[in-house]
């Protein structure tokens, strides 16, 4: 592991807290802009994937073409599967939890990412490293992790709850399976940015993925697509360009920059900032109000992440306090 200086380090935090501000500030665009875009969830994802990896792959085309040709075949094949994770799983998965129930639901449930990556991170870790001179001690510290994850998600729920009608268990049940898929997705990302860039694995996978689903609905919604094409105006290029080249493109790549400096955990708790800056958001463009209630949730989010965080050196202050 090579050793940076003072200087090197604080620039490396820069990158790394300017690229989750730009993945949290695109991340949010994305329910505002799938909902203004009026066209099925396959035919929507398979667009912005297919469109997001080849924007990627024509700005670092010389890159990736020459890392993914000397990649042996089990880890391209490794690339692929964990594109289909996400493109053909998780996010469709939310496409249709979106489309078919209360988007409000579904927002809360992908919010709680974190916590889903905190419990399959910790499983394997549990299951596959033995090594734990301490167990008590660590099964405490990760039942602590865990209800301050759990009180972030309380947080969230106090900020973006509406009561609206629509939720169905089929709804819940897809944005579960979008939040769970994802969280693995990010652990398993993690392992394969050891081995393969970040742009190469987007481009790739996103790419090909998107083309499946593109191929899928031309079987099966045909017409969908011809109306859309027939429809287009401005906006929507503007819209689906938002979508397919900052949303899927360039806020992936700086989602997978952090994912590669920081704990899994640690970047996918950009999920629980997403509704307070959908939130702002709305409250600067739409002039919403901002109730005491959406206040205090906001207060609840951001102080189980700040004890999150530092929750390491907090334990260690006590310890010594202790010994004092």
């Amino acid at each position: 592991m090579v050793n940076l200086s003072g200087k090197e380090k604080k620039i490396n935090n820069i990158k790394i807290i300017s690229s989750l501000g730009f993945t949290l500030l695109f991340f949010s665009l994305f329910e505002i802009i799938s909902k203004k875009i009026e066209l099925n969830s396959i035919v929507l994802t398979g667009i912005r994937f297919f469109l997001g990896g080849l924007f990627i792959l024509f700005l670092f085309f010389k890159d990736i073409i020459s890392e993914f040709t000397i990649l042996k075949f089990n880890q391209k094949l490794q690339i692929l599967l964990t594109g289909f994770l996400n493109v053909c799983i998780a996010m469709l998965s939310l496409q249709f939890a979106v489309k078919l129930g209360n988007a409000t639901t579904s927002a809360i449930i992908i919010s709680s990412n974190p916590v889903f990556v905190f419990i399959i991170q910790t499983f394997l870790e549990k299951t596959f490293n033995k090594k734990s001179d301490n167990k008590s001690k660590n099964l405490l510290f990760d039942f602590i992790q865990l209800i301050l994850l759990l009180i972030g998600v309380f947080g969230i729920f106090i900020v973006i709850y509406k009561k609206d009608k629509g939720d169905n268990s089929i709804s819940i049940f897809l944005a579960i399976i979008a939040s769970i898929s994802f969280a693995l997705y990010t652990i398993l990302s993690k392992k394969l940015l050891k081995k393969v860039s970040s742009v190469t694995l987007n481009s790739v996978s996103f790419s090909f993925n998107g083309l499946l689903l593109i191929i899928l609905s031309f079987i099966l919604y045909k017409n969908d697509i011809f109306i859309f094409i027939s429809n287009i105006n401005l906006e929507k290029i503007v819209l689906l360009s938002t979508l397919s080249f900052g949303v899927t493109g360039l806020a992936y790549i700086t989602y997978f920059y952090a994912l590669k400096n920081l704990d899994a955990v640690k970047v996918s708790l950009v999920f629980y900032l997403k509704p307070i800056v959908v939130l702002l958001l709305n409250s600067i463009i739409l002039f919403e109000n901002v109730g005491l209630n959406k206040i205090f949730g906001i207060f609840i989010i951001l102080a189980s992440l700040f004890v999150y965080i530092n929750l390491d050196k907090i334990r260690k202050l006590l310890k010594n306090f202790s010994k004092n």
